[in-house]
């Protein structure tokens, strides 16, 4: 006999002894934590460390403004993350592939401020390689925003690589 879903009855629901066998088997599930549903998940926090973190950045248009990269990163809360081995490249955002800057050091620390702002800050040297400029230093931060403002406060060494125009005329 060929058989059809829409020839299919669910009749033995209606019979007297399987009415309280499923109705057994809805209370066993409601009240079995087994068969219960289970409570909303919560949040899972990463221990180890993320290797090879690769995290570009782009604009409204869709060009490349900024690519993090790090050897090793750990979550270490919602505004915080460790890198070994950060490389930040900073990108004009018009489609172009060189980079403004690159900003190396072996290890820093990222806070994440709000309306894509951070700070990264390191104890160990850094380099700032740019268009005409490059700067290594140590214990250093990085911030971020309209400025883009970088402090270095020991061992500092700045080479330009650009006229002085009316500095040392």
């Amino acid at each position: 006999l060929p058989l059809s879903l829409s020839s299919l009855s669910f009749s033995f629901v209606r019979t007297p002894l399987i009415r309280p066998f499923i109705a057994i088997l809805l209370l066993l599930a409601t009240r079995c934590p087994l068969l219960a549903a289970s409570p909303a998940p919560s949040p899972v926090i990463a221990k180890a460390p993320v290797k090879n973190l690769r995290l570009p950045a782009f604009n409204d248009q869709g060009h490349r403004t900024r690519f993090l990269r790090g050897d090793e990163a750990r979550y270490i809360s919602n505004t915080q993350i460790d890198i070994i081995g950060l490389n930040l490249a900073e990108f004009r955002g018009d489609g172009s592939t060189a980079p403004l800057h690159l900003l190396l050091a072996p290890s820093a620390t990222v806070f994440i401020k709000e309306n894509n702002r951070f700070l990264i800050t390191g104890k160990e040297s850094m380099r700032l390689i740019g268009n005409g400029i490059e700067a290594t230093g140590e214990n250093w931060s990085y911030d971020h925003d309209d400025r883009h403002r970088l402090i270095l406060n020991k061992n500092v060494r700045v080479v330009i690589r650009a006229p002085l125009k009316g500095i040392l005329d």
